[in-house]
């Protein structure tokens, strides 16, 4: 798998952690919604990103992300993507009760996660086999990350870091976010003054930056773009061309 696959492969990843990066002193708050991003580094644009929260027929919600790539990873589906979080509330932090991932250039890949919170349980579902795992509550999954720190952020105006509990694949980690402060960046969506958010921990190579800004028109926080960094070069880019909320 070449470099430009790899970038829309780790998209799942990066968008649910810029959606967690809002200051709760931001006007906006937590609205379902619709939002597109487009995929790219310095060089090439491999493709868009789909990222809505939105209500079920059964008074539910559903956290997806879809990814479409574009050009010659169109035609090998490499990058196509999708995950989804179900949720019986979405202001109310670590209540999924299930998560789904699907790869449609490599089906292997493929997985969905039962939470049973009453008995502190998970169920992972892969290739017809099913693996049950110890939880530690508060936990959640990796894609509805976004609604568990927004929520504590409108309630903490002082954020300055903040631990998350998720439950990914079949082993729990703690993802940690810190705030650094404010900047002006321009957009295809506008000019924004944003929060800039850092994830990273001192023994990885990794590290992602994202900026979340206020939208006050649409009384709604959004992320706005999210960059990837390896050994401190540029990986990834995702920035936002749409957004919606939804009533």
């Amino acid at each position: 798998m070449n470099s430009q696959t790899k970038w829309l492969g780790a998209l799942a990843t990066s968008l649910c952690l810029i959606f967690t990066s809002a200051s709760a002193n931001e006007a906006g708050r937590i609205r379902p919604f619709t939002a597109k991003y487009s995929v790219e580094n310095d060089y090439i644009t491999a493709g868009v990103a789909y990222l809505s929260l939105l209500p079920d027929t059964n008074n539910n919600f559903d956290l997806t992300l879809r990814t479409k790539p574009k050009g010659v990873f169109k035609l090998s589906s490499k990058g196509s993507l999708r995950e989804q979080a179900k949720m019986p509330s979405y202001n109310e932090p670590y209540n999924s009760f299930s998560y789904s991932y699907q790869d449609k250039g490599n089906r292997k890949r493929d997985y969905t996660t039962i939470f049973l919170r009453d008995t502190k349980k998970a169920k992972l579902l892969k290739a017809g086999k099913t693996q049950t795992i110890t939880i530690d509550e508060p936990v959640t999954d990796r894609l509805s990350t976004m609604l568990v720190v927004m929520n504590e952020l409108q309630q903490n105006n002082s954020f300055s870091a903040i631990d998350v509990q998720v439950l990914e694949h079949a082993k729990m980690r703690t993802m940690t976010f810190t705030n650094r402060g404010k900047e002006t960046i321009k957009t295809a969506a506008g000019r924004f003054q944003a929060v800039r958010i850092h994830r990273g921990s001192p023994n990885s190579n990794r590290e992602t930056v994202s900026w979340f800004a206020a939208l006050p028109d649409k009384a709604a926080l959004a992320p706005v773009r999210i960059e990837q960094f390896k050994n401190g070069k540029l990986t990834l880019r995702l920035e936002l061309l749409e957004f919606s909320t939804v009533d």
